[in-house]
């Protein structure tokens, strides 16, 4: 099972800086384009299992939502921030990592 969610500028995301989020069975992928056409990317992937929290905030123009996640060598929190996504995908997406 994949499953990708994208920031949509209809929710008020930038269409030079479209944010993708890719969940599977075992990794979450979260890919940052910037700049026209996707030129340059940026893409965190961390395991599911190590995700503890999921928040959603919601607004007139979209959601947003942050992954809580255990890092490889730090002891503490990292997150994962998202904005612009459609509110009903962000409760899909906190609905699959956290259940």
């Amino acid at each position: 099972m994949e499953e990708v969610f994208e920031s949509s500028i209809l929710y008020g995301a930038n269409p030079f800086f479209i944010e993708t989020l890719t969940i599977s069975d075992q990794v979450v992928a979260f890919k940052t384009q910037k700049g026209p056409f996707g030129l340059f990317s940026e893409t965190t992937t961390i395991l599911r299992r190590r995700i503890h929290r999921v928040t959603i905030e919601t607004d007139i123009l979209g959601s947003n939502f942050n992954i809580y996640f255990f890092g490889d060598t730090s002891f503490g929190n990292q997150v994962i921030s998202g904005k612009h996504f459609k509110k009903s995908d962000v409760r899909e997406i906190q609905r699959i990592l956290i259940g």
